[in-house]
């Protein structure tokens, strides 16, 4: 039997905002990335989504955690003490089978770009990646 090769995509981002976004709205754009890169990588051809996760924070404290297992299922978002915001950090797992790592760069980074170009965001920098601590691990599962 031939599995299809497991390539993982991390990537930790700060997005901007084009105007303060209501805490509302933070869990709606984060569904609507992941949903956009498994719709994205289901239409390339990938075999099965095992999981795109991303945990996210906000400067006054406020952090989410969001998960997609199917590319036809919505995410699911779990957040606490979210207030209205101009930015997030948000670290960003991919784990798909049948996309090789280039091919998922740059589908991320087209998602991001769309979203931008859409209004629904200012900007995303991708930063120096950097370990999570034990706690935010938990937090992000």
């Amino acid at each position: 039997m031939n599995t299809p090769a497991l390539h993982p995509f991390t990537g930790h981002y700060l997005l901007h905002y084009p105007y303060p976004a209501a805490a509302g709205e933070n869990p709606q754009m984060l569904a609507e990335l992941l949903e956009r890169i498994g719709r994205s990588c289901a239409a390339a051809g990938v075999t099965l989504v095992g999981h795109i996760k991303a945990f996210a924070t906000q400067p006054g404290g406020g952090y989410l955690t969001a998960s997609v297992t199917s590319a036809k299922a919505p995410a699911q978002v779990d957040a606490s003490a979210l207030q209205t915001c101009e930015q997030l950090e948000v670290y960003l797992v991919v784990l798909v089978y049948g996309l090789d790592a280039e091919h998922l760069v740059r589908i991320v980074t087209q998602t991001w770009q769309e979203m931008a170009g859409e209004g629904l965001l200012l900007a995303a920098w991708q930063l120096p990646a950097r370990h999570l601590t034990h706690a935010s691990e938990e937090q992000f599962k």
